[in-house]
């Protein structure tokens, strides 16, 4: 009867550790989706800049100064996406450092194996 036991203990653990796993990389994947997102910010953000610029080519003028109020604004935006996607990748190597803890099956006590093995006589 205690092999029965010992096989349902062994597949609650390794459930527990899928369903671990399914979740670490469901939250890998919603990050890499959010960076996906702020990068396509970024390019529109860019594409905008462009469009502008060629607005006021357009209309005759000569020079654009980096102090105009449309260009500070998407400089400000392009930066708060970039921060964001640092720290979401940041979060990203977080969630891939993180090992799980130690099964409840596991014995305690001295795991360094400095005790000899036993020896039925």
């Amino acid at each position: 009867m205690s092999f029965f036991k010992e096989a349902g203990d062994s597949l609650i653990k390794y459930t527990e550790k899928l369903v671990n796993k399914t979740e670490e990389y469901a939250k890998i994947g919603k990050l890499t989706l959010d960076i996906k997102k702020l990068e396509s910010g970024i390019d529109k953000i860019h594409k905008e800049i462009g469009e502008y610029l060629m607005t006021k080519l357009h209309e005759g003028a000569d020079s654009l100064s980096f102090s105009d109020q449309i260009i500070q604004e998407r400089s400000q935006s392009i930066s708060d996406n970039l921060a964001m996607i640092k720290s979401k990748r940041a979060e990203i190597e977080e969630l891939k450092k993180v090992k799980p803890a130690a099964s409840p099956s596991q014995p305690s006590g001295d795991i360094s194996g400095s005790q000899p093995p036993r020896q039925d006589s």
